[in-house]
């Protein structure tokens, strides 16, 4: 998460009150750090020490773990924000002689937040395999908050691919930092799948559309000229498609649910709510044969009207 909202607090509150139980353990993984509450926390402390402890903690890391990526985006903001026909802006942080420094400077910003929000496939991996390794009942609540990525608008675009339409380099540097721009999955969603499919683990994945606003201000246009131009009209565009789609697929693939709000609260209420009302299904596997292969498993119901869910499969070993 890149904000820390109110309803986070909400979200512990309804943990703490209505969910945990003396006996369970906690883990909690935040861009900072991580925290274990132990299976016995509860029998020496309040559940309500513990919960004012942990949003505290919460707090100081979702903001202090995120600052780097909340000032990338601020940058790329003001990037597009400066005039290449007046570098010497003094409203401007950034010195722009030209359209074509104003994209490669908005190009190496833009690499510099797709490094901060790398997922590492080796750290999902060695997480599922710590899980696995635990007993009883495990479930993973996943937040993610929306991102949204400054960009010229589409009209802005369009003029100044017209402008440029002579010069294919400039044309396709335009297309690609704004009309194509798109996020590729950086892991092996498949992989992850499986084995989490196979650590009996069920995951939900909790996407928030709440997104924090700019740390920047809004400028006037110096001059009639200026604000008739096209490229000065920035919009914030979401581009999270590469972390949700992976990460839905994971969820479903465990037997969790994927689920969008503007209410971390509320989906977070609705994540717990799935997770205990459940059936438990055992069963031999003909012909069992420890291969080391993925095997799928399907679940069917007579009847209509009923929705399904469970794990994708197992891991013959």
């Amino acid at each position: 998460m890149s904000d820390y909202m109110p309803e986070v607090g909400k979200a512990l509150d309804y943990f703490f009150d209505k969910v945990i139980l003396p006996g369970d353990s906690l883990m909690v993984i935040t861009p900072m750090s991580q925290y274990r509450m132990r299976s016995d926390a509860i029998a020496k402390r309040s559940s309500a020490e513990i919960k004012q402890q942990l949003q505290g903690r919460l707090r100081r890391d979702i903001l202090r773990g995120s600052a780097e990526y909340r000032s990338t985006i601020d940058a790329l903001y003001k990037i597009l924000n400066a005039d290449p026909s007046d570098p010497k802006d003094p409203n401007s942080e950034f010195t722009v002689g030209s359209p074509e420094e104003q994209l490669d400077l908005y190009r190496q910003y833009i690499n510099k937040l797709e490094a901060l929000r790398m997922v590492d496939e080796k750290s999902l991996l060695e997480f599922a395999g710590v899980l696995k390794s635990l007993p009883g009942q495990k479930y993973v609540y996943m937040f993610h908050q929306m991102e949204r990525i400054p960009q010229f608008s589409p009209k802005g675009v369009m003029m100044k691919m017209f402008e440029d339409q002579d010069d294919p380099f400039k044309v396709f540097s335009y297309m690609e930092n704004f009309d194509l721009h798109t996020r590729s999955v950086r892991f092996n969603v498949e992989a992850v799948k499986k084995v989490y499919a196979d650590s009996s683990i069920t995951v939900h994945f909790l996407f928030i559309t709440k997104t924090p606003a700019l740390n920047v201000p809004v400028t006037e246009a110096k001059n009639a000229k200026a604000a008739m131009d096209p490229r000065q009209d920035v919009t914030m565009v979401e581009h999270s498609e590469d972390i949700r789609s992976a990460f839905s697929e994971v969820a479903r693939a465990t037997g969790g649910i994927s689920e969008s709000s503007a209410n971390a609260a509320a989906a977070f209420e609705k994540a717990v709510n799935a997770s205990e009302n459940y059936y438990l299904i055992y069963y031999t596997p003909k012909d069992y044969k420890a291969d080391g292969k993925f095997h799928a498993i399907k679940v069917k119901v007579k009847g209509g009207g009923y929705s399904v869910t469970h794990r994708a499969g197992y891991i013959a070993t």
